[in-house]
């Protein structure tokens, strides 16, 4: 605390309020980002008790990682890049999941980059660089976390709390959609080329090769990327803290948990962190148990008199269970290839760490 002309003052990068239980007694609790000046708030922030941790903006303005800025319009040529460096990425992520040589390269990649990420946007090194930040948000495509940088000016829309929660749970929605579309243009595409294949130069007639197979191993790929940006959004979001007489969203304080719209998005969020947070590495782990136990009863009633027709009545998802398998033990030696479940919640323990401790 800092004592000033007989006024108590919370330190910089600080917010003091009241105990709600024992009167007299003044607690300190830090502010998510560098909002909350010596005794007051940032620009644009009203410094009065129902703003705890400075988390509101003035009216007619919107907050963009520390700042609040007058955001009239969307930058649509920003969200047409994103969508253009979403498919890029899609592409890429398209090409490294097929192989086993550049399928551990891609995981090792995508993991170091959703950790940074995270730690650069969440920790003491988010006001340290806005430059950074701002790459890392774009690479990880959080919508929430884009402009946390120190000193960024930068709005993409007039968007509250929620429309940016929304937007970054969005983003894997457009990869899918977009993964979706990718599918069908190649499925034509190579419907259509083989009538007239001769024609078609050696590069492009190797496009003609359509595979469904390929495109599992991708969407499988996408959900594992995007499993960090995911859990942190969802996780962030449903963290609230008691700051006096209120209850708010730590890395959103503008947002109180009380309120009838944030009690309507929490069940929304609790149902994301139930199917896809929890959900996926239950499903993986599940599925990769009952693939050993399948691949041992294969093995011992091999060489039987029905082997031929249930070699002609393969199903689609023999062909599934293969993409699945191929993505997930692909890159791991036969004894481990469980790993990734393990990398799976080793992402999930690094966001709970950097969250909510």
């Amino acid at each position: 605390m800092v004592c000033q002309l007989n006024e108590t003052l919370a330190p910089e990068g600080s917010w003091a309020f009241n105990s709600a239980t024992n009167e007299g007694e003044l607690h300190v609790l830090p502010c998510p980002t560098d909002v909350c000046t010596a005794g007051g708030c940032g620009p644009h922030r009203p410094f009065t008790e129902d703003n705890p941790l400075c988390g509101r903006c003035d009216e007619g303005y919107f907050e963009w990682g520390s700042s609040c800025l007058q955001c009239e319009t969307t930058q649509h040529g920003f969200v047409a890049l994103l969508v253009v460096a979403t498919w890029g990425y899609l592409l890429f992520l398209h090409s490294g999941s097929q192989k086993e040589s550049s399928n551990g390269n891609v995981k090792i990649f995508l993991f170091f980059a959703s950790t940074t990420t995270l730690i650069v946007n969440n920790v003491d090194l988010r006001g340290s660089s806005s430059l950074l930040a701002d790459i890392l948000s774009f690479f990880d495509f959080r919508v929430d976390a884009i402009g946390s940088g120190k000193g960024s000016q930068f709005c993409l829309a007039p968007l509250n709390p929620y429309q940016k929660m929304a937007a970054s749970l969005f983003v894997p929605l457009v990869l899918v959609l977009q993964l979706l579309l990718t599918m069908a243009a190649h499925a034509t595409f190579a419907k259509f080329s083989n009538l007239c294949i001769q024609h078609l130069s050696d590069r492009l007639r190797g496009l003609t090769y359509f595979d469904f197979t390929a495109y599992v191993r991708t969407l499988l790929s996408v959900c594992l990327f995007s499993y960090t940006s995911v859990s942190t959004t969802l996780i962030s979001y449903l963290h609230c803290v008691g700051v006096g007489a209120h209850t708010v969203v730590f890395v959103s304080p503008a947002i109180a948990c009380d309120s009838p719209e944030y009690i309507k998005w929490r069940a929304i969020c609790i149902t994301f962190v139930v199917i896809f947070v929890a959900g996926l590495p239950i499903f993986l782990a599940t599925f990769l148990y009952a693939s050993r136990v399948r691949l041992q009863h294969r093995q011992l009633s091999s060489g039987g008199p029905d082997d031929e027709r249930k070699s002609l009545v393969m199903t689609l998802w023999d062909a599934v269970h293969g993409a699945i398998t191929g993505v997930m033990c692909q890159s791991y030696r036969q004894d481990v290839n469980w790993w990734e479940i393990v990398s799976i919640m080793r992402r999930l323990s690094t966001c709970l760490r950097v969250l909510v401790a």
